[in-house]
This record gives structure tokens, sequence and C-alpha cells, in this order.
């Protein structure tokens, strides 16, 4: 009896053991081994959100939408198709970094950002950069840094998308992405995108083409490498607004507008190829190379651009171009590990060369004038308990100019549970530094701005199963020709139930670049419907916005040259939207304007999504993945 319960003891344990292991037949590695995660963020410590989980239901068009609906940012909209502003806590565009994939792609000539240069469907996620360390990146980051992280899929078989939508006035928006693994190390995606439109108004047409390629090649889970190509064709009417006239007959397409004829081209590319490098065993201790050029052509066509400085007068012809050069190098690494403190020290170093032809009025015609610009900056964060401490420094170097600017973040763990989270945060910067564009390089002007900001932050945030809250105050102190403080709260909460979801943003700022109130609130019903087969969701975005300013801009030099005070106005708007997941389609439909209101956020520019009977309608959308 005893041999034989050996016997099928050790039957048995055979059989138990031989379930924890797999043959080498069965066994399977995973697809994307060699590929480095976390190539392309700018701070492994920094806020990522993604695109299809927040803004695919609501149907976001493009970056300056989806960043309309977040705290702090307000957007100077020209209608659809128009380059418009993302302003953040009353910072203007100049002062904002757009990156993409961790490359800058500002316009480089006046400064600015167009953001019809991204195409929404090539979105996968966005870093937002906190609002003390963001001058850390790039060059004239003194507002914020954004940096769009684009669709990188890695799968074994092939994968496309199409986006297509169509909107009123005949906008048509269609954009197909493709996706072709050729082995388990390399790597091929294509897009591309087609977006027109007639415009409501007189001169307010427009016609884009971008396209878009990556190639990556994974030889091992240490060296990552990747070549990038990104073209746009931009042809856009610029009737720079409405003769000003607040009444309904807005709703009609025949308003007056200022400039009939005027319009622009835009043609650019941008170039770049980058090395990720797994030197340490750390999974977020990696090392960045990337190189670039950007080459920028505008043709416009209507009055002269011309600029008075101290000693010339530059008059930029119908035609100008530019292009732009750089290296980004960054290193991150931990230096301590243990259980009561870890620290990562991020270092990272840039360099740019821009150049830019023009003609001079004195009689000296296509000379190009260049710039280089060098920075460094190193970036500490340190976790000692419940304390995280983030001291920073970056240097950067402007013709024969040198600024050096730092800062300090604080954050305080007071609550640290599975359930419930509640942290106090805070910081401080002092940025000195000169407004960088290209056109500063005529003439080598020596008497550009020069800048000194001082910015502090101090907040509190918890964050529960179903509730996220932040709020914090800011004030900015700048100092320049003449001294200058703006105080102001941003509110952010986010309820979410089973069926219920609120989003609710609210910014308060007494700056005329900005709405003295904005709220934004979307509340959303979601379920699934037919056996889980589809999965709905339906709301109302909601937007009220007070202010006593309108600023005036001039789309020849993409920035405001003024402001002026007109009587306090209250402005609301409401979209109704449905939005389904049904297989491998997302649809929607979007009811803009509900209300009709008629209200400018632009001085000249009515928002323009009117809604009437007949025209309540805005779009349908549907996002459809193919070979999945």
């Amino acid at each position: 009896m005893k041999i034989l319960f050996l016997v099928l003891y050790s039957f048995t344990s055979q059989i138990s053991f031989s379930q924890n292991k797999q043959s080498d037949s069965l066994y399977k590695i995973p697809f994307d081994t060699n590929k480095i995660k976390h190539a392309v963020r700018l701070s492994n410590t920094s806020e990522v959100f993604s695109y299809d989980s927040l803004y695919i239901w609501n149907d976001k068009r493009s970056l300056s939408e989806i960043m309309d609906a977040r705290a702090g940012y307000f957007v100077n909209d020209f209608g659809l198709g128009g380059r418009n502003r993302i302003n953040f806590n009353g910072f203007s565009e100049e002062n904002i970094g757009i990156f993409r994939d961790g490359i800058q792609i500002n316009e480089f000539v006046f400064g600015g950002f167009d953001v019809q240069e991204i195409s929404v469907n090539e979105i996968d996620r966005i870093e937002e950069i906190s609002n003390v360390s963001s001058f850390l990146y790039g060059v004239n980051t003194n507002g914020k840094a954004l940096n769009v992280l684009t669709k990188d899929y890695f799968r074994p078989s092939a994968f496309s998308q199409l986006r297509y939508s169509q909107d009123r006035n005949n906008s048509l928006y269609a954009d197909v992405f493709f996706n072709l693994p050729f082995s388990r190390k390399i790597n091929w995606m294509f897009g591309g995108t087609k977006h027109s439109s007639d415009g409501f108004y007189e001169n307010s047409s427009f016609d884009f083409w971008r396209g878009r390629t990556k190639f990556s090649y994974y030889p091992t889970s240490k060296i990552n490498l990747q070549l990038n190509f990104h073209y746009n064709n931009i042809k856009r009417d610029l009737n720079e607004g409405l003769i000003e006239n607040f009444t309904d007959s807005l709703l009609n397409k025949t308003a007056d507008v200022v400039s009939p004829f005027n319009n622009e081209e835009i043609e650019n590319y941008q170039a770049d190829i980058s090395a990720t490098l797994k030197f340490f065993r750390d999974p977020l201790s990696l090392t960045k190379l990337k190189l670039f050029h950007k080459n920028y052509i505008r043709d416009y066509n209507g009055q002269k651009t011309i600029i008075a400085f101290k000693d010339s007068v530059v008059e930029f012809t119908d035609v100008y171009s530019g292009n732009r050069s750089g290296i980004l190098a960054s290193q991150n690494f931990n230096f301590l590990k243990s259980k009561t403190l870890t620290g990562n020290i991020l270092v990272g170093a840039n360099f740019y060369y821009d150049n830019v032809s023009a003609d001079i009025i004195d009689f000296v015609e296509n000379e190009k004038y260049s710039k280089s610009y060098y920075s460094g900056y190193l970036k500490a964060d340190v976790a000692i308990g419940k304390i995280n401490l983030s001291p920073m420094v970056k240097y950067e170097k402007i013709r024969n100019g040198d600024f050096l600017s730092t800062g300090l973040e604080v954050e305080y763990k007071l609550i640290d549970k599975r359930d419930l989270a509640v942290k106090f945060h805070g910081g401080a910067s002092i940025r000195n530094n000169e407004y960088y564009f290209a056109i500063n390089s005529i003439r080598n002007i020596e008497d550009s701005p020069k800048w000194k900001e001082n910015y502090y932050e101090l907040g509190i945030s918890a964050k529960s199963s179903n509730i996220d809250f932040e709020s914090y105050f800011f004030l900015e102190e700048l100092k320049s020709f003449h001294n200058q403080i703006w105080r102001g709260i941003n509110v952010s909460l986010n309820y979410q139930t089973k069926f219920i979801t609120l989003s609710s943003e609210l910014n308060y700022l007494k700056k005329p670049v900005h709405p003295d109130f904005y709220v934004k609130s979307d509340i959303s019903y979601h379920n699934y419907f037919f056996k889980r087969k589809l999965n709905m969701r339906t709301g109302f975005t909601v937007k009220y916005l007070k202010s006593e300013y309108d600023i005036s801009f001039n789309k020849r030099f993409h920035t405001y040259f003024g402001y002026q005070r007109k009587p306090v106005s209250e402005n609301f708007h409401v979209d109704f939207y449905i939005g389904a997941r049904i297989g491998n389609a997302n649809v929607n439909l979007t009811l803009a304007n509900i209300f009709n209101n008629l209200y400018y956020d632009s001085y000249l520019y009515p928002y323009n999504n009117r809604g009437g009977l007949g025209n309540v309608v805005s779009r349908f959308t549907i996002v459809w993945d193919f070979l999945n």
C-alpha cells in the first residue's frame, strides 16, 4: 500500500509541476519586447492623457479644441481651419512650446504655432509639463510646454485606420493611417490627411494636405532608432474678421469682411532621426539623441509685411522662407533608490540654428540672416518619505546674451491610500531670457526684449475611486519695460459613476488677453447595449466666459498687437453630442450651438458654429479600424 501511495504521489506531483512549465513550442515572446517605452517623452514625471479615452467621444477636431477643454487654457478662435491661438494662464502662444514626439515644432520666424500642422488623427496622447518646469524644454516655453505623442503602434499584424468627418459649409476631412510590421525589429507607418471647406463668410475657405511617415528599427531592447518625415501644405483665405457688427445679421453669409482678397499658402516639412539607448538596468534611465531639420515657406498675397527697427526697416516680400536645424540630447538616470529615499536626474542640452530670408528697403535684397541658440538644463526629482522635491536650472545662450533660470517644485502627500490620495503642491521659478524668434536676427538687432519673469504656484489635489479634484493659485510677475503682476486660480473637478461622467473646469484671471472667468463643462451618460456590442456616450459640452476686453490680431505677424476695453460681455455656448463604439468603429454626431448664441472670443471673429433651423447639425464623424 505504501509503495502504491508513493507511485501515485510521484505521478501526481509530476503533473502538478509540469503545469507551471511551458515548452519552447508553446511559449510566446511578446512581439514588442525590443521597443523602449517612454522614448519620446520629455519627462518621466509629467502628466499624460489619452485623446481616445477622453475626447474622441465629443469629437474634438484639432489640438486647439482639445486644449480649450482643459483647465487654464483659452483659445482665440478664427473659425474652422484657422490658426487658432492656444493661450494658457494668460500666456499667449509665443510663450507656449508645442512639441511632437519630443521635438519642438513652433513656427520659428514670428513665433507661435499653427494648429493645422497636426492632424487630430495622429494624436495618441498628450504630455503636459508642469507649469513650474515648462521653461526647461525647448525655447520660448515660459508659459507652458505640450508634447504631442503620436500614434506608434507595433503589433504582429498590419493595422489601418480611417477617420472621415463631414461638417457644415462643405467641410470634408479624411485621414488615413497605415501601419505595417516587417519583423520583430522593423516597423513602418504612413498617414495622410485632406481637409477642405468653402468657409461660412467671404474669403474664409481653406484647403490642407498633410503627410507623415515613420520608420522604426529596434535591433535590441537597448537600442532603438526612428526616422520621421512630416509634410504640410496649407492654403487659407484670410478675411481678417468681420466689420464690427454685434447683431444677429452676422448669421447671414453676406456680412462684410475686413479683407476680401488676402490669402496665404504655407509649405513646410520636417525630417528627424532619433536614437534611444538604454545603458542602465532601470527601464526609465534612457539616453536620447535627436537630430532634425525643418523648412518653412510662406507665400502671402496681400499687404506687405513691414517691421521697423531702431536702425533699419525690414520689408518681407510676398514670399519668405526660413529653416531650422537642431540637435537635442538628454540623459535620465536614477542616483538613489531605497525604501525611504529615491532620486532621479534629467540632464539635457539643445542646439538650434535658424536662418530666414528677407528683403531690406535699403536695397540689400534676398539676404539671409541667421542665429544660433544653445541651452542646457538639469532637473532632479527626489522623494523623501511623503515629500517630493524637484530643483531645476537652465542655461541659455542667444547671440551675445547669457541667461540663467531656476525653479523648485514641492509636493507633500498628506494622505496616500489606495482609495484616497490628497496632496499639496507648490513651486516657484525665476526665468531670465530673451524672446527668441528668427525675425530678431534681422540686422542682428541687439535691443530685442529681455525679460525677467517670476512665477509662483500653490495648490491641492485629491483623488478617490470616482472623484478627481485639483485647484491651484498662481501669480506671475513680469519685469521688462514696466512691471506687471497677474493673479489667477484654476479649478478642475472630474466625477465619474457607472453611467455618468462630469468634467468641469474653472479659470479666473484678471489679464487683458484672457477672459476674467472661463467655465467649461462636459456632462455625459454612457452605457453598453446589445450584449455589450454597443458602447454609447451622449452628453453636453458647455462653455461660459466673461470678459471686458477684445483682442486685435494681425494675421501677417500671427500675433496680437493690442486690445481694447469694451462693455463686459457674458457668452454662453452649448453643444450636444452622441458618440458610439460599434465593433471597430467610433461614430459621432454633433449638434453645435443648440441655443444659437452669437459671441466673439477674438476681436472681429465671431464664434461661427451657428445653429438655427437647417444648420444645427454641425458634423458627422466616423473613425474606423481595419486589419486589427
